[in-house]
């Protein structure tokens, strides 16, 4: 599911929440109004105070669980299909830097991983997203998971697509995000293939250039 996907869903389902309680504590308020005037407005407050805060938990436990959409159900049972068929290829990798480059619109996502053996892996596309933080108001609603310190690059064995990125390890905060590629040099070798690894170019001079430095 995309992020802005998700964003209006949670929308959708704050509203939702918000209604519930609203027309939950009216009707229990109603039906409870007859007992309530026996006894002294304090007691009647605070019982209505503690049915409003009964709703509210109820409504977190029913609008904040998390299912699977069936496009994430869908997604699973491709990724069983293509292991049982033995078309994912797995591609093991130890990392300890990383910076970003900023989309340039929605291509998706662009990381340069330095390798322990000073390797540099160029990951990019829209897939990577669900592994990115997310930030909803002020709070985190997803952590992030990539890059990270142990990671298995899956792809397909014939069509060579990206499948996933299987993380492990601890997570390793890009260094910085820097400026995006330029328009024209999408479909050039300037910008190295989703999964290509890099050997000829160090990972500090990659990012000395797409930050514009210029190396003696």
């Amino acid at each position: 599911m995309s992020a802005r996907l998700e964003r209006i869903l949670d929308r959708i389902k704050l509203i939702a929440a918000g209604m519930f309680v609203v027309v939950a504590l009216c009707v229990t308020v109603l039906l409870l109004l007859p007992m309530l005037d026996r006894y002294p407005d304090w007691i009647a407050k605070s019982v209505v105070v503690v049915v409003l805060f009964a709703f509210l938990a109820l409504a977190l436990a029913l609008f904040n669980k998390r299912r699977g959409t069936p496009h994430e159900e869908a997604y699973r049972k491709t990724i069983l299909r293509l292991e049982a068929a033995g078309l994912l290829v797995s591609d093991a990798y130890q990392a300890q830097r990383a910076f970003q480059v900023e989309e340039f619109e929605d291509e998706g996502s662009h990381y340069f991983v330095e390798l322990v053996d000073g390797r540099v892996l160029f990951l990019s596309g829209q897939y990577l997203y669900q592994y990115e933080p997310e930030i909803r108001g002020s709070a985190v609603s997803q952590p992030r998971r990539f890059p990270c310190a142990e990671l298995v690059f899956r792809r397909h064995k014939t069509e060579h697509y990206a499948v996933d990125v299987m993380c492990s390890g601890a997570v390793i905060e890009p260094e910085v995000q820097t400026p995006p590629f330029d328009a024209a040099a999408f479909g050039t070798a300037e910008i190295p293939e989703d999964g290509e690894v890099i050997r000829d170019r160090t990972y500090d001079s990659l990012k000395a250039k797409r930050l514009g430095i210029a190396r003696q």
